[in-house]
């Protein structure tokens, strides 16, 4: 792909919103140069000019995963100020977690072919945001509690959840998930989920256990406005675990997590793959259908200091 300079965000960001078709990784340095621009818009100091991060990893499924820079800028500028999302990171904050821009995971549907709408000032119809926390721990500790915070942004709406994972230290492994609502009251509603219930028991009879999700989707108006009709279609008609996986792998090999743990702790935790797809299903087959709309992926729990990552997509 090729380099997007400051310049060609600016051009970008000048253009009208206009019917436009194009392949899929044209339609991506597209909206990698729009959400680069859209963040930076006003700051265009050393920080955010010359050579922009144009590094994606293609997802099985039409999605992309973005450059770190970009999904980094999209947490400090949108999701902070967004009352859902601040009240899940103000409620896990106040516990001692913390969560690093860095971190954050970003990514985005990119059609293959057919016409699309670019609009400057406009974030792209479909985002998934993950934000996992960062706890320090020791060995000596018998476990560990990791945190991630969701964003699904479908058109100008945006569904904020959370979900929980125990890992054990003595040996390593995942011992159980909750996934963690907060009310409108700033009070968790919990959804426990046993690891050997995710062994053995099916993801439809799994999240009939878990009774009704409390989140709703709340007015995103950074969000691209679609019509009922095309809020529909864009949701998922399948999850894709293959997002979750990348997440897992890429938050618990990062430079943060990886040192926390002894010589072949991760391994063992990446052993583990293919409970946290499982849960990423179980996931959205607990939101999919609700009242609060079409879903297409929440928590992501993948299991390392802070990466909880269960995300479907």
């Amino acid at each position: 792909m090729a380099d997007i300079t400051q310049q060609s965000i600016d051009d970008d960001l000048l253009q009208p919103s206009v019917p436009w078709q194009g392949n899929r990784r044209e339609v991506l340095r597209l909206t990698v140069a729009s959400l680069v621009g859209l963040m930076f818009a006003g700051c265009k100091s050393s920080s955010s000019g010359g050579n922009v991060d144009t590094g994606a990893i293609d997802i099985p499924g039409g999605w992309s995963m973005l450059p770190a820079g970009v999904a980094a800028a999209f947490y400090n500028r949108r999701l902070l100020t967004e009352p859902t999302f601040a009240s899940y990171h103000t409620f896990f904050t106040a516990q001692g977690f913390q969560f690093i821009p860095e971190r954050v995971k970003l990514a985005t549907d990119t059609p293959g072919s057919g016409p699309t709408t670019r609009d400057p000032e406009r974030v792209p119809p479909r985002l998934v945001a993950i934000a996992p926390s960062f706890r320090r721990f020791t060995l000596n500790d018998p476990s560990h509690t990791a945190i991630s915070i969701a964003a699904t942004v479908i058109g100008n709406r945006i569904l904020v959840t959370s979900c929980a994972a125990t890992v054990n230290h003595k040996p390593f492994g995942i011992s159980s998930f909750e996934i963690v609502e907060i009310d409108p009251q700033g009070q968790p509603v919990r959804h426990p989920i046993a690891v050997e219930l995710l062994q053995n028991a099916p993801p439809e009879g799994i999240a009939g256990q878990l009774g009704r999700p409390t989140a709703r989707f709340a007015p995103f108006p950074a969000g691209t406005a679609l019509p009922e009709q095309e809020l529909a279609r864009r949701a998922p008609s399948s999850v894709n675990p293959e997002m979750a996986r990348i997440a897992y792998n890429n938050i618990l090999n990062d430079r943060f997590a990886r040192p926390l743990y002894p010589t072949g702790a991760v391994d063992t935790l990446l052993a583990e793959t293919p409970i946290v797809q499982k849960l990423s299903v179980v996931n959205q087959l607990f939101y999919v259908g609700a009242e609060s709309g079409p879903c297409c992926c929440c928590c992501c729990c993948c299991c390392c200091n802070g990466s909880c990552s269960c995300c479907a997509a």
